[in-house]
């Protein structure tokens, strides 16, 4: 088996802060918190590397009780872009099949899920596209 790269391990840190700047809940409990997280890893080591680097950032907080507290002045409007794209996809989150793809981000965006995941992991309800 062979390891990650540091260049994959830097890219996967920097998506699960741009994940968790993109979370719009006021404070979760830490197994949630890290639920979503799995979404881009499951390995334990790069979980925490992202749980401490946003904390370093002054993103999150993690109180006494285990509570993911969201800095809400640390979320960048810029990146609360949530991208609707037609096509067959599968959710990268639940594995269903979608015709309509959501993606966290701009650049390096984060996907695509299903309306119903992109809600659980941002806490955000979405629009459905306009059939035509």
């Amino acid at each position: 088996m062979t390891s990650m790269t540091t260049t994959g391990k830097a890219t996967t840190v920097e998506q699960g802060v741009k994940l968790i700047r993109h979370i719009h809940a006021t404070a979760i409990d830490l197994p949630e918190f890290m639920d979503r997280i799995e979404v881009l890893t499951t390995d334990p080591r790069l979980t925490r590397e992202i749980l401490e680097t946003a904390k370093s950032r002054g993103i999150i907080d993690v109180n006494s009780d285990n509570t993911v507290v969201f800095q809400r002045a640390m979320r960048d409007p810029r990146l609360n872009s949530i991208t609707h794209k037609e096509g067959e996809y599968t959710c990268k989150r639940c594995g269903s099949s979608l015709v309509n793809g959501y993606f966290i981000g701009e650049q390096n965006e984060i996907g695509p899920f299903g309306p119903e995941c992109v809600r659980k992991l941002t806490d955000v309800t979405l629009k459905q596209p306009a059939e035509g």
